[in-house]
């Protein structure tokens, strides 16, 4: 057999220790940039699974056009905020409590009010053209602006406002709410008629109108709500809804009180002032009565 003879590069190795040296640092470099690239991998692959999961949200948000307060909600800001939490940190100072049935004039000032607001865009919060709208600010700011009213800043809020109407008679101007996140009235929008409504979706997009036969917001309708106000110069047939006036009966009495008071004082006086004159009266005819019975003889 022939001798068995090492390759080269070993034989190179071997007889010099700083070749050696050197191959091993390569070695060690190697293996460095391989689990570098294991770990690049891994967070590829983890960064696609989480690209994945937001196309998916964002597909479900534009199949179903779910509003900004529904599951997917993608505003960190109102994650944890309830209704009952918005009523407090959004309240006006004061709204006013609607009383009388509105005239088909006034609510559809109101819906139109809103139809000028189209494509602004959405903000959680907002209530003004400037800042963009959420739901119930929309609704709040065309109710501001057509019918003179200040209604409460959260669709939980809104529900207890007006009236009940049933959804087969719903006309333009009504408000329509949907069960989005678990609560009955969770978003609000404004009917336009022909089953279509506007209304401020989610993060994202702008007001804009639905049909409320599509499938989501047929699932999750929840109920309509009539604003039962008129606004002053509206409907000039009727008086704009004032605060009703201070009762004046216990002024009135007390003005009775002290008139009597003030009546009674004279009638006293002259009462007083004629038993004197009687007395005087009674006496001086005594005494003359009495004179002639010491003139006897």
């Amino acid at each position: 057999m022939p001798p068995h003879r090492r390759p080269a590069l070993l034989s190179s190795l071997c007889s010099n220790p700083q070749n050696l040296w050197r191959a091993g640092k390569y070695l060690v470099l190697a293996a460095t940039l391989a689990l570098a690239g294991c770990a690049t991998n891994n967070a590829k692959n983890q960064y696609a699974q989480l690209s994945s999961t937001h196309e998916l949200r964002d597909n479900y948000l534009s199949r179903t056009q779910a509003d900004p307060l529904g599951a997917y909600i993608n505003d960190e800001d109102s994650d944890d905020l309830d209704e009952d939490t918005k009523d407090i940190l959004f309240a006006t100072s004061s709204h006013s409590s609607p009383q009388s049935v509105a005239t088909p004039g006034a609510s559809k000032a109101f819906a139109s009010t809103a139809l000028n607001f189209l494509g602004i865009r959405y903000r959680y919060g907002g209530d003004t053209p400037n800042t963009g709208f959420d739901c119930s600010g929309l609704v709040g700011y065309a109710a501001e602006k057509s019918l003179g009213l200040k209604l409460p800043r959260s669709a939980a809020g809104l529900a207890r406002e007006g009236e009940f109407v049933p959804r087969d008679e719903l006309r333009k101007g009504d408000l329509v709410f949907f069960n989005t996140l678990g609560r009955r009235y969770s978003h609000v929008g404004i009917y336009l008629g022909n089953h279509k409504f506007v209304h401020a979706p989610h993060r994202g997009s702008v007001v804009r109108i639905e049909d409320m036969n599509g499938t989501y917001w047929k699932k999750h309708y929840t109920g309509g709500r009539r604003l039962v106000a008129y606004a002053g110069g509206i409907d000039d047939s009727k008086p704009a809804i004032r605060a009703e006036p201070r009762s004046t009966t216990h002024t009135h009495t007390a003005r009775s009180v002290s008139h009597a008071k003030h009546s009674a004082a004279p009638r006293a006086r002259h009462v007083a002032s004629t038993h004197t004159t009687h007395a005087a009266h009674a006496k001086s005819s005594h005494v003359v009565a009495r004179k002639p019975a010491h003139k006897r003889r």
